[in-house]
């Protein structure tokens, strides 16, 4: 009896998943992004959790702690043995490679992944010292970076001066820099250890997006997958029912300089602050293509106390954000705009 129970329980553990396993692991991850990872923001242009590459399109990239959160919603262990999967390579003059194996076991012991990374002292921000970049005070152009996304590099470099300069974060933003003149670095065994620990980094984000197939999820929309086992037609089971609001509304949009966009209307629903501190809110008539609400979010608290006030009186409100590149998640409230006050029925 005891060896029939063991069959049932490791055929039911290797079955194969269904397609709404799938789906409500799909949903589970842009869950968690929405409201515990925090990505880039005006207030973190970089992200915690996952961020944005300038020059390398729209996708999110995930950054380490986005990773472990990851592992913790799934219940995931990044295993690496030091005896076995770390490969050390001497190289010339005091150089090393380091090549890490990552190895991700769920809580039965069962390998879900191996992620695989590697890092050497001798890339650039490791292997140089001196020729630090003075910066020109000129930000980076946008124009620059959707030269280098296509590839057009001359011309890219050409935006920003020419040889001797190139991008430098400076506080958190990309200003042109004019670059110093390099040198080896004399004391490149005190790279070791960080470049080791990139190494380790790289191979545990790797298994990750193998792990929890999650390599295209933060571009992915849940809503292009068709219902399992039903049938594709147009009638209330298959097709959500569409809000109040007419979508034709979204006409109350406007672009301004900078990507920054105007929306204005009574605020239709609100969302408690997520752990960033986040307050999100939906704006009447801005939906998405799906039928969902488009949100809108920011942790500054003097609007939040303005919106609440608006809301609880039935005004009207106008805003100014960005807009998110991924559709599932909210845009950033960069201010208010003052509007004549209206009554209306603002809904809960």
């Amino acid at each position: 009896m005891e060896n029939k129970e063991v069959a049932i329980s490791e055929s039911h553990m290797f079955a194969p998943m269904t397609a709404k396993n799938i789906r409500e692991q799909v949903n589970l991850i842009q869950s968690v992004m929405a409201e515990v990872m925090q990505g880039p923001s005006k207030e973190n242009p970089n992200g915690v959790h996952y961020g944005l590459i300038p020059g390398c399109g729209d996708k999110p990239t995930l950054l380490k702690p986005g990773a472990e959160k990851l592992f913790l919603t799934f219940r995931l262990r990044p295993i690496i043995d030091p005896a076995l999967d770390v490969v050390i390579t001497e190289l010339p003059n005091g150089h090393r490679d380091y090549r890490i194996h990552c190895h991700i076991l769920n809580m039965q012991g069962i390998e879900m992944a191996t992620g695989v990374g590697s890092a050497s002292t001798m890339e650039s921000k490791h292997r140089y010292r001196g020729g630090e970049k003075k910066t020109t005070g000129k930000p980076v152009p946008k124009e620059y970076w959707n030269l280098k996304k296509d590839g057009k590099d001359k011309e890219a470099q050409a935006t920003i001066g020419g040889p001797g300069f190139g991008p430098g974060k400076i506080d958190g933003a990309w200003m042109i820099c004019e670059k110093g003149e390099p040198m080896e670095n004399p004391d490149i065994a005190d790279q070791y250890n960080t470049v080791l620990k990139m190494a380790c980094k790289r191979a545990k984000v790797d298994g990750c997006l193998s792990a929890t197939a999650c390599s295209d999820i933060f571009t992915q929309d849940i809503e292009d997958f068709v219902a399992e086992n039903v049938t594709v037609t147009k009638t209330a089971t298959t097709e959500p029912e569409k809000p109040h609001t007419p979508p034709q509304r979204k006409s109350e949009t406007a672009q301004g300089p900078d990507g920054i966009k105007t929306a204005t209307g009574f605020i239709m629903d609100q969302k408690a602050p997520n752990k960033g501190g986040f307050v999100s809110y939906a704006i009447e008539g801005q939906i998405q293509e799906n039928g969902k609400p488009v949100m809108f979010s920011t942790k500054d608290t003097m609007i939040i106390e303005t919106l609440d006030e608006h809301r609880a009186k039935g005004e009207k409100v106008s805003l100014e954000y960005t807009e998110n590149a991924n559709p599932a998640f909210a845009n950033s409230i960069t201010g208010l705009v003052q509007v004549k006050e209206e009554v209306g029925d603002a809904q809960e």
